[in-house]
């Protein structure tokens, strides 16, 4: 995650919690965005042992406001994992923004091994709408991605998760935008022919 301070954006950490602190090593955790138009975080699992619960909460301070639990089951005949994710925009990037917004993103994907080797996905999207102070709204959209490997022994071997939350402006800025490009395009004819 991103931590602001005066001289601007630094790297800071997320905070991990597992139930076994001798399995933390088990998923790595790269912090790609926490800045107000965009919130990306991955996290891998990098082997170790699996069957643990890890929580995952964000920084106090930043943009986003992020937290996730992520279960691996090997308990029955096939194992499993869970991810479920909550997010807020604590601080969007329009200056009309209503911050924090009142709605948040909650999403949960699940995938269970049925015994196919290979890599399989499983992906789940939201959108919850941004009011703006002046009236009207625009989107932050969330997308939880969990790309799983598993064996032929219904045995999960890896697995790649993508937390991604993005400030979509609102259908007249984008709309103004493209005419605007449309002008641009125009002008740029009438002058060469």
């Amino acid at each position: 995650m991103f931590r602001r301070n005066s001289s601007g954006w630094i790297c800071g950490l997320l905070i991990v919690f597992t139930a076994n602190p001798a399995l933390a090593d088990s998923i790595s955790i790269n912090n790609v965005f926490d800045i107000p138009p965009h919130f990306r975080t991955v996290v891998t699992n990098t082997g170790g042992t699996f069957g643990d619960t890890h929580l995952l909460n964000d920084i106090p301070g930043t943009p986003w406001d992020s937290n996730s639990t992520i279960v691996e089951d090997a308990s029955g005949a096939a194992q499993s994992i869970t991810v479920s994710w909550g997010i807020r925009h604590l601080l969007g990037p329009d200056p009309t923004d209503v911050n924090p917004n009142p709605l948040a993103g909650n999403l949960m994907v699940t995938y269970l091994a049925t015994g196919t080797a290979g890599t399989f996905v499983v992906e789940k999207t939201d959108m919850a709408m941004h009011p703006l102070t002046t009236g009207g709204n625009h989107l932050d959209r969330f997308t939880l991605t969990l790309s799983v490997t598993a064996d032929a022994n219904r045995n999960i071997t890896g697995y790649l998760i993508v937390y991604d939350a993005v400030h979509v402006p609102e259908p007249s800025s984008v709309a103004l935008l493209g005419i605007g490009a449309a002008a641009v395009m125009a002008w740029r004819r009438r002058r060469s022919g």
